[in-house]
């Protein structure tokens, strides 16, 4: 099932923003492609590692711009938020990047996509907080 992008996700920074709904969507992306290979043994793998790789991709890339910009902004959790972006990403690397395997990327999907959400509503909404004690909240 698609994961679906809510106001409830928002850290209010449109930037931060429009990156974390990239990430949902390529994760959504992998999720089709994983739902398609076990649906249709034609489809194969290409186009789950394709996806795999979308989606790891877009989370490094996102990972270092956002903590950057809480660097930037002196966050004081950016060494926590870092460190939960580097074991998420070293646990993604071992499932989609390193050995690709469709069933162990089936049974870890409901794991992914809880990590995603979950750093999202938790640790992304503190560094909403900052934002809007920042008076950035709600700015491009």
């Amino acid at each position: 099932m698609a994961m679906e992008w809510t106001d409830a996700l928002s850290v209010g920074h449109s930037v931060v923003d429009s990156q974390h709904k990239g990430l949902i969507d390529r994760l959504n992306g992998l999720v089709a492609a994983v739902t398609q290979a076990l649906d249709d043994e034609s489809v194969g793998m290409t186009q789950v590692i394709d996806q795999a790789a979308a989606f790891f991709s877009y989370f490094e890339e996102h990972s270092e711009s956002e903590e950057a910009f809480m660097r930037q902004l002196l966050y004081t959790r950016v060494d926590c938020h870092a460190k939960h972006h580097r074991l998420f990403i070293n646990t993604l690397r071992t499932l989609l990047i390193d050995d690709p395997n469709l069933n162990a990327i089936k049974i870890n999907m409901p794991f992914i996509e809880s990590a995603v959400i979950d750093h999202l509503e938790r640790d992304d909404r503190d560094f909403g907080e900052h934002l809007r004690t920042l008076g950035l909240f709600g700015t491009l």
